[in-house]
């Protein structure tokens, strides 16, 4: 008589990555098949679970819910565990119809719904089924949640840059505009030299910046 025990513990760098998003204003919702004291176990290590939202809610229970009572167990939970796929599938509708920017990650057959519901979908490239992989927009080649967040990091940096570049150039145009005025008025010159460029010139350099500006994934 022998007695085994298994441990899959998280990647190393996760509750990091976590707390990133965390930080950055991105809620992480886990939905697994796994028992709900393993999935509590696995969210606590990785600071998935705090104080304040330390429920943990059963799949089987999800099924029975009007859509008010899911609807307050979704507010409050973060971590989802024995999910069928239509359990999963109700999690992501719920909370596009709330008006979030839902991501999903899968690997398996049972997340190919959620996957292909989601605003995006991201399948892991190496452990994933080739039914995950088609349902998904993106496809991980590394399998790590954490380069999901290094992406985030890095499209937040190029959306902020692109949009420190339009507004100096719309800055640009309505100092051009701005010149062409005062010579048709020349007798105000005086006063819009003051009072307009004193915040029109300033942002005119801003664009020089936009390219080597790093990220506070925020």
């Amino acid at each position: 008589l022998g007695f085994l025990g298994l441990m899959d513990p998280p990647r190393s760098g996760v509750a990091d990555s976590i707390r990133k998003c965390h930080d950055a204003g991105i809620r992480v919702i886990m939905l697994t098949g796994d028992h709900a004291l393993t999935a509590q176990a696995i969210a606590r290590k990785v600071g998935l679970l705090q104080e304040s939202r330390e429920e943990v809610v059963h799949g089987d229970t999800i099924e029975h819910m009007n859509d008010v009572t899911f609807s307050e167990h979704l507010a409050r939970a973060d971590v989802f565990a024995r999910v069928s796929p239509h359990a999963k599938l109700r999690v992501v509708e719920a909370l596009k119809a709330q008006g979030h920017v839902v991501v999903v990650t899968g690997d398996g057959v049972n997340d190919a719904p959620a996957l292909k519901r989601a605003d995006v979908g991201v399948a892991m490239g190496k452990a994933g089924t080739d039914v995950a992989r088609e349902a998904a927009e993106i496809i991980l080649t590394g399998d790590n949640f954490n380069n999901i967040v290094d992406a985030i990091e890095e499209g937040r940096l190029a959306y902020k840059n692109v949009l420190l570049h339009v507004n100096n150039v719309n800055k640009k145009k309505q100092l051009s505009s701005l010149n062409s005025f005062m010579h048709t008025k020349k007798y105000i010159y005086g006063l819009l030299l003051t009072v307009g460029l004193s915040f029109l010139v300033p942002g005119c350099a801003g664009s020089l910046a936009a390219a080597t500006r790093r990220p506070a994934c925020r």
